[in-house]
């Protein structure tokens, strides 16, 4: 992954110098997300995994994730409050056409474009799915009790993927 990202670009030295550092972005998150996370909410392809990495740098290194998926789903939907959390790819099963695949195919057979950046790049595909869940709410999730039905759900996780979730 790290051999990946730097043939992509990315400078994690200039990140370590300038970039901002778990110890002070997890509280200021923990912060935000407590407040409600104002009119915004979070919007997730797959993520599962970045969801429990993002709970831990709320929490800090003595954090302790659930032993279960289960209970880790009922964590992150306490925390991020069920209505302000959504899945792209989970939705994208609930959809009634064929929108299965990784986060640019589901874009593409949308006709979402990607805006900035290329794949695998956290900004671009963070933009990505946050064009990617708008469009597949204005077509699919268009009346607040569709949408309400998908909210908080997260794609399945299975047993043996969250314990190799919770070792990292």
């Amino acid at each position: 992954s790290i051999a990946m990202l730097r043939a992509k670009g990315v400078d994690f030295d200039l990140t370590r110098r300038h970039g901002v550092g778990a110890a002070e972005f997890g509280p200021r998150l923990r912060k935000w997300v407590r407040a409600g996370l104002g009119r915004a909410g979070v919007v997730t392809f797959s993520g599962g995994y970045d969801l429990a990495y993002l709970v831990k740098g709320m929490f800090g290194d003595g954090y302790k994730h659930p032993a279960t998926a289960d209970e880790f789903q009922a964590v992150t939907r306490a925390i991020f409050r069920r209505r302000n959390l959504f899945d792209v790819k989970e939705m994208a099963c609930r959809c009634p056409c064929d929108l299965r695949g990784g986060l640019s195919r589901v874009a593409g057979k949308l006709n979402v474009a990607r805006a900035v950046g290329e794949s695998h790049q956290a900004g671009s595909d963070s933009l990505l799915t946050c064009h990617t869940f708008m469009r597949m709410k204005q077509r699919y999730f268009d009346e607040d009790d569709k949408l309400s039905r998908v909210a908080g759900v997260l794609t399945d996780i299975t047993a043996s993927q969250y314990a190799v979730d919770v070792v990292m």
